[in-house]
């Protein structure tokens, strides 16, 4: 298949030429075009042959050296002609080694790029087409298996999350340092961007290079350096430089220089044997040049052109310059050769041995692709073919651009020569027929990193692999080009939340804007309808997801999102059942999506699958505040108040803002016996999100430990918040009834059953009060009667508490016969509740009421906080 793709790209390459010989497209590129600073040389001059040659290192026990360079452009550094570049060590490197002038990258993305760079193969080939969503699989032969199977010690260090292992790359390394423990803080969270400095990066590389290079085994280690990509930093290390004090691209790639300076001083200072150096970007970077500041969605020029340098140390310098187009594809096969291996037959890539020897070799067409914007926005991919003349981008809206003429590719000609267009999409079309499509595999993150990039905007797909169409064919759909104001608003509104600028009414208008501006995209009805379900306004959320189900019926996320919000609009219990199994039959580890099937469940009381849904949450995320939160209070509905208490103080443990853990926290300290702790759990639940119900329960602990003045004052508070709220009536009730200001006492009682005329409980308290206040001006017994007979109508069960207060309330109106029969009952269920205590003063109660005596408190006694 090797060669198959190797003679395709060269029938590309001789269309591309109009049909001349092959020979035609080779020419000599020893050192030409060298830039202003560097020094050109010569090759080595072979003594026997008279001629001169470079030969390249091969055998045991040549060292191989990788150093990507994420997110650089070429023509930022001062060997490609950037005369302000501050780039030494790569200017240096490139005047006693083998630049290549003209290579392209197959990818604009990260992992696609390096899984090409480590295989050979097309992203279309190995499948690791998007980052985040795909990774790469056990088939493909990677460079570090064939060379640790050839005896190479190796060993990878990475600098981003986006090749953290789970991706596919670690395969054939003995050591892969994918370690973030020291990431750089982000202001704005992205997972996939999550990432160490080059230092970091390049420290623990020397480390192992120490061992490595001490031992009898060659190696082969790739140092990633990523500091290049955006948000950019300033280095205290670039003082006195003209680049001192920026947070600039250009800046960022002068320290990246920095790193890779250490790491040649180290090989020539440290390593005797021979050893092969390779410097090549995975990508460039937009910077505007056509409306992207990134990278991920376009072809053009500045994201595919990246540097590509390879040299020998420890044999002499070889300064060459090589003007033929290559592509990073071919940095497989290359090294490969070099190294003495020969190359599995996979990939259309080919070996650039003879260019780097001195020989003459063909310019090939080069592919390149991304999905991104589809899998990201359900617009149009996108495909390209780069030969010396030309650049063609399938899309949409087509693109060609006359490279000689129109090097920055500012003036599309698909439309005014429609013949070479035409011509070009033959050969991208018979490029990628040569090709063998691998089915892309979806990666598995951890559900808290899938969670993570999701709220991001990330995985919008939900991992889908984009369908381009058969080749040469392009479906409708909107085009990058036309859309990325959108992308820039899409991306306003992601920082803007991120960032907590962005207040709730400018989410809302924005996500609205970003639907009606491209109704097609699965994320933006989405994120709409989460907004709309912030703003209160379930109805309309659910419009929302249910057309996030019609565009993408597989996507987990959108029936998640539509289960959330059946249940807040609280019409249809079952139907939001439904819509969360189906996410769960689609993602069975999507986690919210067993904590929302959990509180659906327990709406209709099937409390105990409920909690198992919530358990099976925190199986897959343990540290998911959600799921300890509606677990606690599962539990506690179900008297398992200790339990309770357990995972509340993980859910304040894990998010220390929310208002709502640290109040049930509070609840279930109390009702365990430790108002002392609650009292502070309160308070903060209080600070967070001001309500009259920590206020006045936060009054029930502060009596509890005997501060009643200040528990007094916090009910107070809770009034003047909520006048009408009856709970802190009836507190306020029983701290005046401990205090013997009756008056006081019987008017907030009054006012909470004013509030809460059916309260079973307020009428209890209340009666009592009227029947055995010490105070004869405030006992009213006939109230006190009426009273505990509504409350009795209204208790679903008999209660021993209640009915002893009606013997009460019956004594005190003279009615003692009554008394004493309503007593018996009392005794009767206290004794079956097997409560004693209650018993022995029902007993005693009732003794008086024998003699015909009325029970007269000389306490409140019986109060029971609310």
């Amino acid at each position: 298949m090797k060669t198959i793709g190797l003679l395709a790209r060269c029938v590309v390459a001789l269309a591309a030429l109009g049909g001349v010989l092959l020979s035609a497209c080779t020419r000599d590129i020893s050192s030409t075009s060298v830039a202003p600073g560097v020094e050109a040389r010569g090759a080595e001059r072979d003594p026997e042959k008279g001629a001169e040659s470079a030969r390249a290192p091969t055998g045991p026990g040549t060292n191989l050296l990788v150093v990507t360079l994420d997110t650089t452009r070429a023509d930022r550094l001062g060997a490609y002609g950037r005369g302000a570049a501050q780039t030494p060590a790569f200017d240096a490197l490139a005047s006693r080694g083998v630049l290549f002038e003209q290579a392209f990258a197959q990818s604009p993305m990260t992992l696609p790029s390096h899984a090409t760079l480590f295989t050979g193969l097309a992203p279309l080939e190995h499948g690791a087409r998007v980052n985040g969503e795909h990774r790469l699989d056990e088939r493909p032969t990677t460079l570090a298996g064939i060379l640790s199977r050839r005896g190479y010690t190796t060993g990878a260090f990475v600098a981003a999350f986006v090749l953290d292992r789970k991706f596919g790359l670690s395969r054939g390394f003995e050591t892969y340092d994918d370690d973030l423990a020291a990431a750089l803080e982000q202001e704005v969270p992205q997972p996939l961007s999550l990432y160490r400095s080059g230092a970091r990066v390049v420290d623990a590389a020397l480390s192992w290079l120490e061992g490595a290079a001490a031992g009898e085994r060659p190696f082969f280690a790739w140092v990633h350096l990523y500091d290049a990509h955006y948000p950019w930093r300033a280095h205290p290390e670039l003082d006195g430089t003209p680049l001192a004090g920026q947070a600039s691209y250009d800046a960022e790639i002068a320290y990246t220089d920095l790193q890779l300076a250490r790491l040649v001083e180290f090989l020539e200072r440290r390593v005797r044997s021979p050893t092969v150096v390779v410097v090549v970007a995975d990508h460039g970077e937009g910077l505007g040049d056509h409306g992207e500041i990134e990278h991920g969605h376009m072809l053009y020029e500045e994201i595919l052109h990246v540097p590509l340098l390879i040299a020998s140390l420890g044999k002499s310098d070889v300064a060459r310059r090589v003007q033929a187009l290559v592509s990073t594809i071919d940095v497989f096969p290359t090294l490969l050769d070099l190294l003495g291996i020969e190359a599995p037959d996979q990939g259309i890539g080919r070996s650039l041995r003879v260019a780097i020897e001195g020989g003459t070799i063909p310019s090939l067409p080069s592919y390149a692709e991304t999905d991104l914007s589809q899998t990201n926005f359900g617009w149009s991919s996108q495909r390209s073919l780069t030969t010396t003349d030309w650049k063609y981008i399938r899309t949409t809206r087509p693109e060609l651009f006359d490279r000689p003429a129109d090097p920055a590719e500012l003036r599309n000609l698909a439309s005014a020569r429609s013949d070479r267009r035409e011509e070009l999409e033959r050969q991208l079309s018979a490029l990628e027929r040569s090709m063998s499509p691998a089915r892309s595999t979806g990666v598995t993150l951890d559900p808290d990193e899938r969670q993570r990039l999701e709220a991001l905007g990330y995985l919008t797909g939900d991992a889908g692999e984009a369908d381009p169409g058969p080749a040469g064919e392009v479906p409708e759909r909107p085009d990058i080009k036309t859309m990325m104001p959108v992308k820039h608003l899409a991306a306003r509104l992601r920082w803007g939340k991120a960032r907590g600028v962005l207040g709730p009414a400018e989410i809302l208008s924005l996500s609205k804007e970003l639907v009606e501006k491209s109704p097609g995209t699965l994320a933006f009805r989405r994120d709409f309808g989460w907004a709309l379900l912030d703003a209160g306004r379930p109805a309309d959320a659910v419009e929302q997801f249910e057309a996030a189900v019609e565009i993408d019926p597989g996507s987990a996320a959108a029936h998640y999102g539509r289960g959330e919000a059946l249940h807040w609009l609280g019409s249809d219990p079952r139907e939001a059942e439904r819509a969360f199994r189906e996410a769960l039959r689609l993602d069975p580890a999507m986690a919210a999506a067993h904590v929302g099937l959990g509180n659906v469940l327990g709406g209709l009381e099937r409390a105990d699958l409920a909690a198992g849904h919530y358990a099976e949450a925190l199986r897959l995320r343990p540290d998911y505040p959600e799921a300890h939160f509606n677990l606690a209070r599962n539990l506690a509905a179900r008297g398992r108040t200790d339990l309770a208490v357990e995972h509340l103080e993980v859910a304040v443990a894990e998010r220390p803002n929310w208002a709502a853990a640290h109040f049930e926290l509070a609840n279930g300290l109390r009702e365990t016996d430790r108002p002392g702790v609650a009292i502070e759990h309160y308070e903060t639940a209080h600070r967070l999100a001001p309500s009259a119900d920590a206020l006045n329960n936060l009054g029930v602990a502060l009596a509890a430990v005997g501060r009643s003045s200040d528990a007094l004052a916090r009910y107070e508070e809770a009034l003047e918040l909520a006048p009408d709220f009856h709970r802190p009536h009836v507190n306020l009730a029983n701290l005046h009834v401990a205090a013997g200001r009756w008056p006081e006492a019987v008017a907030h009682y009054e006012r909470a059953v004013e509030l809460r005329p059916e309260a079973p409980a307020i009428l209890r308290q209340f009666a009592w009060t009227l029947a055995t206040c010490p105070r004869a001006d405030q006992r009213d017994p006939a109230r006190a009667v009426e009273l505990a007979e509504r409350a009795r109508a209204r208790n679903p069960h008999e209660s021993p508490l209640l009915l002893d207060t009606l013997a009460a309330a019956y004594a005190a109106a003279g009615r003692f016969p009554e008394a004493v029969k309503t007593a018996d009952l009392a005794l009767g269920w206290a004794r079956v509740r097997d409560d004693m205590l209650l018993a022995a003063e029902i007993e005693a109660h009732k003794e008086l009421f024998e003699s015909a005596r009325p029970f007269v408190a000389t306490t409140g006694g019986r109060a029971i906080a609310s």
